[in-house]
């Protein structure tokens, strides 16, 4: 007497199992890299938005926004006023070229309430020391911006636009006031800096620098090949730093060049010897990255957006950062 079987045999099962096994093998990496794709075209797009703003913001104003609208403490030129006399606090602030540029992004309602406050944001202040901010400590704090951090700035610049934020780049919804993009100050960076700070924040050699605008006219290079904005990742840790409407040079908002494209800080791995000391990825390295595979979008001043591979040529890369250097540079993909 023969019985009918209605369900799978063992060898059925495991044979439906290996085919879902290899199935899911060749189609999760497919959908992640679908997934990175998309994440990558809107970090893109994002950074055209960007310089597209900003080439808008020369045009109305007859120059670019500034990478940071005040000086830092120093005591001598661009900080001084007119009569010879070191600026007030109110005129050191650290409002960056993104907090500018908010008029072209249809956000003016975000930049009134910045700036609602003399010195908004980030005078010489307690507040500024406090939020491990180098360059605005209380050392040329005054009264002009006392009180200056109201709830209703606070609020404010935790409403970072959404265009200022890359999928990619995993920041916690606890930071909501860090960024993922930077403008690039040139090719001075952190070696520089140990000598001669003011050679970075004001004497820099690309397009946003301290308590200084810039004219198309100041681009021998050509708009076109000169790096704006880049991608950065984990604003949300000291080490890189990223508030969206702040600039502190190789930290918030402005990096440079000195260093190859994806270079990470050290962190945790920094060692106390004499050779990590001097590697410039256990300080303030400051520059850009992604957490794209291979490589990073940038936008430039003419409005478009570029790839760069993050194993480009490094005197290209070096020379696409300054405005006036004369090199000659290849052309880039606009498409990410």
């Amino acid at each position: 007497m023969h019985r009918n079987r209605n369900g799978l045999g063992l060898v059925e099962i495991l044979a439906i199992l290996a085919v879902i096994g290899i199935t899911a093998a060749i189609a999760i990496p497919a959908i992640q890299a679908m997934r990175e794709h998309s994440r990558k075209s809107t970090c893109f797009n994002n950074l055209k938005t960007i310089v597209d703003a900003m080439k808008n913001y020369e045009i109305k104003i007859g120059s670019f926004p500034p990478g940071r609208v005040g000086c830092g403490c120093g005591d001598r030129e661009p900080c001084l006023d007119t009569e010879g006399k070191p600026l007030q606090a109110f005129q050191r602030q650290a409002t960056n070229g993104f907090a500018m540029i908010l008029p072209q992004l249809d956000a003016v309602p975000i930049l009134k309430r910045l700036l609602s406050s003399p010195g908004s944001v980030y005078p010489p202040s307690k507040e500024a020391k406090d939020a491990l901010i180098p360059d605005d400590d209380s050392r040329c704090m005054d009264d002009t911006t006392r009180g200056w951090l109201t709830p209703d700035i606070q609020s404010a610049m935790n409403e970072r636009p959404a265009v200022f934020g890359c999928p990619s780049d995993k920041i916690p919804s606890s930071f909501p006031d860090r960024a993922s993009y930077a403008m690039c100050m040139g090719t001075h960076g952190a070696s520089m800096a140990r000598r001669n700070v003011y050679d970075v924040k004001y004497r820099n050699d690309g397009a946003f620098i301290y308590h200084t605008t810039l004219s198309r006219n100041d681009f021998p290079d050509g708009l076109e090949n000169t790096i704006f904005v880049g991608e950065t990742v984990d604003g949300h840790l000291a080490a890189t730093s990223n508030r969206w409407v702040v600039g502190v040079r190789l930290r918030d908002t402005l990096r440079s060049t000195e260093l190859p494209i994806n270079t990470f800080p050290l962190g945790d791995n920094a060692t106390g010897d004499s050779a990590a000391a001097e590697d410039l990825r256990t300080i303030e390295g400051g520059g850009f990255a992604s957490r794209h595979p291979h490589g990073a979008n940038f936008g430039f001043g003419d409005g478009h957006a570029s790839w760069l591979n993050d194993d480009i040529d490094f005197p290209v890369y070096q020379a696409l950062s300054t405005r006036s250097g004369s090199e000659t540079v290849p052309k880039f993909e606009e498409i990410p």
